[in-house]
């Protein structure tokens, strides 16, 4: 039980860096980058 919140919570932050990095890349080519894949 533990392990799957923690799972979770992980994914959940994981999700939330790569939309930051995509929101905050995209002005430099970056997140451009990151979208296509």
């Amino acid at each position: 039980m533990v392990r799957k919140s923690l799972a979770r919570n992980v994914s959940s932050k994981q999700e939330t860096i790569m939309k930051t990095v995509l929101i905050t890349g995209s002005s430099s080519g970056y997140g451009l980058e990151t979208a296509r894949h």
